[in-house]
């Protein structure tokens, strides 16, 4: 038994990354932790009995939202059989969402089997009428917090099954009398045949096409193949082209190693989607690309890609990852705007962070800055409630106006020796209670340090740098 850190903020997805995809001539082996949905077939079953009340019925268990829960009153050896919507799915881990309850009542150990048999048992009883091949066994250690998401359970598994049942011997309590979780989902791999239907538009003088639109494709997954034949004629496929699948409910998406760009809107507003493969060789990301997609909760960039145009992933209100590749030069304005990261790490090879790249990421508890970085810009990181700590490489010269300002928690900011310019209100409202300014300064906005209350100290290790005037007016710090 393996264990895999993942990120959660009521969903679970892996940490290391969302989606990877490998070559099939039909179609893509697609990784995927989110192979539970809420449509899938699921009954409650137990070893020694199970019963439920209906407030509190097993489909809550993978209906994906965190204020529901499933409790069995059997007890120990309770669980449920599921049958995933997807076909030839490979299952090789699980992880467990805990109870906003006791914790005597969590899970202690597991057990999951496969089977392809017709599920013939009946809800409440001992699921033991199909022929189960165990697959994995173990302790679990699932986290006291309340409502918060155990490590993935890895294990070795290869065959595909239709249907799984999971039962948990034991539980943390020796007399809890009920069984409860909040969430389960497992993770493992299934094919995805390419995407018929889709929409295209054609160049004949460089054979590429680009992706237009839904088309008459109906389903919610789209694999986009890398070459498409039209009038005996096969074109390579280069771009996601201008609002191809705006507002669509889309819920994944996997992008060919041939697409160089992902046009401006190309999925703004598709809520529904949560899986996004960019592929190895996009180079672009356009303005507002993935604006407000409202369910997508990880993204691996590529280190292919050297542009992320402004607002491409504004307000992505569930992305708690983001994975910069080594290609990015910059960080576009409101980029991750009000997104729910919880950390960053800025590559070596970004020079630059624009106006409200990170603007009200109030998660974001962490953010690690790249060497390379010359430049902060305004409001880059105001409002990250959660950030306590920052420390400014020896690179960057300028920190514009009200670049962290509103960060509330911010007590520790470390400025490098490179600094020139501090902008006005660039500290404005945080919680620190002293800083050094270092030689380099030569100039800085007026209240720097507006509403920062906690503020005892500010020690220079130079002379102290112009403070800039308003219409002609001093300013203080």
């Amino acid at each position: 038994m393996k264990t895999k850190n993942i990120v959660i903020l009521g969903i679970l997805i892996h940490a290391s990354s969302v989606l990877l995809a490998g070559a099939n001539p039909d179609g893509k082996i697609v990784n995927d932790d989110l192979i539970l949905q809420p449509d899938c077939a699921i009954i409650a079953v137990g070893l020694n009995g199970s019963a439920y009340d209906r407030s509190y019925r097993p489909s809550y268990a993978i209906d994906g939202y965190i204020g529901s829960e499933y409790q069995n009153t059997g007890g120990a050896g309770t669980g449920f059989i599921v049958t995933p919507t997807y076909e030839d799915v490979v299952v090789n881990g699980l992880a467990i969402t805990t109870s906003y309850y006791d914790e005597d009542t969590d899970p202690a150990s597991y057990r999951i089997y496969g089977t392809n048999d017709e599920i013939t048992s009946e809800d409440n009883s001992d699921g033991s009428t199909e022929n189960w091949v165990l697959l994995s066994e173990g302790e679990l250690n699932l986290p006291k917090e309340r409502r918060a998401t155990s490590d993935w359970v890895v294990f070795d598994n290869t065959t595909t099954y239709t249907s799984y049942k999971v039962l948990f011997p034991t539980l943390k309590g020796a007399d809890a009398d009920t069984m409860k979780i909040t969430e389960i989902q497992f993770c493992g791999s299934k094919f995805l045949p390419f995407t018929e239907g889709l929409a295209y538009t054609y160049d004949a003088e460089t054979l590429t096409a680009a992706v237009s639109g839904i088309g008459t494709a109906t389903t919610k997954e789209i694999i986009i193949p890398g070459t498409v034949e039209y009038e005996g004629v096969v074109y390579t496929v280069t771009s996601i082209g201008e609002r191809a699948f705006m507002r669509n409910g889309l819920r994944l998406v996997v992008i060919p190693d041939s697409v160089l760009t992902i046009e401006k809107q190309a999925f703004f507003d598709a809520i529904d989607l949560a899986h996004v493969d960019l592929g190895k060789g996009v180079t672009s990301i356009g303005d507002t690309a993935f604006q407000q997609c409202r369910s997508l909760q990880g993204i691996v960039i590529p280190d292919s890609v050297t542009t992320i145009e402004q607002s491409a992933f504004s307000r992505c209100e569930s992305l708690v990852y983001a994975q910069l590749g080594s290609g990015l030069t910059s960080i576009e304005d409101s980029v991750f705007d009000r997104c729910a990261l919880t950390n960053i790490v800025i590559p070596d090879s970004v020079l630059t962070i624009e106006r409200s790249a990170f603007n009200s990421c109030n998660s974001l508890t962490d953010a690690q800055l790249g060497k390379g970085l010359t430049s902060i810009g305004y409001a880059a990181f105001a409002g990250c409630t959660s950030l306590t700590a920052i420390t400014i490489p020896d690179n960057v010269q300028t920190i514009g106006e009200g670049a962290f300002s509103g960060c509330e928690n911010l007590t520790d900011v470390q400025l490098g020796d490179g600094v020139k310019y501090i902008g006005w209100n660039a500290f404005g409202a945080t919680k620190m209670s002293e800083i050094t300014i270092p030689a380099s300064v030569e100039t800085m906005g007026g209240s720097v340090f507006n509403k920062n209350f906690d503020l005892i100290a500010v020690y220079f290790q130079g002379d102290c740098p112009d403070i800039e005037k308003y219409y002609g007016i001093p300013y203080s710090l």
